[in-house]
């Protein structure tokens, strides 16, 4: 069943992902960017970038768990709506920056930097997806991995893609130097953070979840 599980999920996270991946490339009609960049910038986000995020959350949850022990939303807002978000562009961003560096002639324009921004963040998605799909299936069996496939997948299969394709338009052509893409990076976890934030609990009242979120800081300041 885990087998059989793992291996749909695979499935169901590649499709949707060459769809969109096909679709980006597309959208540069006058000059197609190397197909080994793109797999590049693509391979980039499913493997390094996914890692480099996972091990800086795992880090910084240790100081947040010690922190906000007693303040649950507290904790579940700082973790997915700040150190995600953080870790994820910056993650997902230096390989747009790699790609600039290596191949600075390639990269001139800003749909150039759009494209391959984009292709490292469906390469993250991919990754991710795969994690959620697992963990859903594992957990709540195939109702809930249905659900969790047909959000990730429809709806929100291109959030990853977006992010990381404002980083990627940041850069402003030959002239400008990799720092500007640096400060791009800077800027994108403010658009993955307040989707991230808002999503922890779909439920409506989101005065009363202020209220808490206001009395948990209450009393961690006591």
């Amino acid at each position: 069943m885990h087998l059989v599980g793992l291996l749909l999920s695979i499935v169901v996270g590649l499709i949707p992902t060459v769809i969109y991946g096909g679709f980006v490339n597309w959208l540069d009609q006058h000059e197609k960017e190397p197909w080994w960049l793109l797999t590049l910038a693509f391979v980039w986000g499913t493997v390094p970038a996914a890692a480099i995020a996972l091990v800086a959350q795992w880090v910084l949850d240790i100081p947040t768990t010690w922190v906000f022990s007693g303040a649950s939303l507290a904790y579940e807002i700082l973790g997915s709506g700040v150190w995600a978000p953080i870790t994820e562009e910056v993650a997902k961003g230096l390989g747009v920056v790699i790609i600039l560096l290596l191949a600075r002639r390639e990269m001139d324009s800003v749909l150039d930097g759009i494209i391959y921004g984009a292709m490292t963040g469906l390469g993250f998605a991919l990754t991710e997806n795969v994690l959620y799909f697992g963990t859903a299936l594992a957990e709540d069996g195939w109702g809930s991995w249905a659900i969790v496939v047909l959000l990730r997948t429809i709806p929100f299969g291109l959030n990853h893609a977006l992010f990381s394709g404002l980083t990627g338009a940041g850069h402003r052509g030959n002239g400008v130097p990799a720092s500007k893409s640096l400060g791009q990076i800077r800027c994108s976890p403010c658009r993955t953070g307040s989707g991230n934030g808002l999503a922890q609990d779909p439920q409506p009242g989101c005065g009363a979840r202020a209220s808490q979120l206001l009395d948990d800081l209450r009393q961690l300041s006591l």
